[in-house]
Formats: C-alpha cells, sequence, structure tokens
C-alpha cells in the first residue's frame, strides 16, 4: 500500500471527508492524528514525490533528488544519467559546472575558463577560444 492507496496525491494533499471536518473542509493536526491512522512515513515506499511547482522530485524508485529552474536540471543528486552514483551542478545555461561522480570530479567556471581537474589532479586555465593557457599539475595526453 501507498500513500496514492489512501487517498493522497503527489503533493500528500487530500481531499478530506465532513466525518473527519466536521464540514469544515479542515482539521487540527491533533484531530488528524488522533482520527485518522492512514498515512505514515513507512507507506511511502516508491514513486516520485514533487513539489507543486515541479521544480523539486525525489525519484524514491531510482534514487535521484533533483532541483530544476523550470527549464534547466540544476541539481542532481543520487543516480546519474550514466548510471553511477554522484553530484552534478549546472548553471542556467546547462553546463556542467561541478560533477563528483564514480568516474569524473570536476569543479568549472562557468564559462569553462577555469577547471579543477580532481581525476587528473589538475587546474587548468583556458583562453576564451578554450585553449589551454596554464596547467598546474599532471601533463596528460600532451597538449
Amino acid at each position: 500500500m501507498t500513500y496514492l492507496d489512501s487517498g493522497f496525491n503527489q503533493f500528500f494533499q487530500r481531499q478530506l471527508g465532513s466525518s473527519l471536518t466536521g464540514g469544515s473542509g479542515s482539521i487540527s493536526q491533533y484531530d488528524f492524528e488522533s482520527q485518522y491512522l492512514g498515512l505514515s512515513a513507512n507507506q511511502i515506499k516508491s514513486g516520485v514525490l514533487s513539489s507543486r511547482d515541479g521544480n523539486l522530485s525525489l525519484d524514491l524508485d531510482e534514487g535521484i533528488f533533483i532541483v530544476t529552474d523550470g527549464a534547466v536540471e540544476r541539481i542532481r543528486l543520487g543516480k546519474t544519467e550514466d548510471g553511477s552514483y554522484g553530484l552534478i551542478v549546472r548553471d542556467e545555461s546547462g553546463n556542467t559546472i561541478l560533477q563528483f561522480t564514480g568516474d569524473v570530479n570536476i569543479i568549472k567556471s562557468p564559462d569553462n575558463s577555469l577547471e579543477l581537474n580532481f581525476d587528473n589532479t589538475q587546474i587548468i586555465v583556458r583562453s576564451v577560444a578554450g585553449l589551454i593557457k596554464v596547467l598546474i599539475g599532471k601533463d596528460i595526453n600532451g597538449f
């Protein structure tokens, strides 16, 4: 049995009947807890919990916590697109500015001019054209 089976929607809202509200449409927290024994945390076992505006979601089945700005997925925590687990943060254009996952551990500036690459032990500074101007750390693959 899930919270949906108890009459709640994905926002944990439930239309209360007059037997619980006395016809007023509202009920105190105390009355609700003492008269209704339906929803508890151990009943929420699967599905997607979403904020009213859709900018925050928690996928219980896939293990994913997502925050969007309405257009771009800005934060993902848990299972990533490649199946690994970690944290990804994107700017308003969708560019990845922080990624800590199984194979990729980097922090980038929004314009990609500065990169801290923890996998390759590098600090990289790039020109506007994307050419490497400064490399501190390991020289990987030459340039």
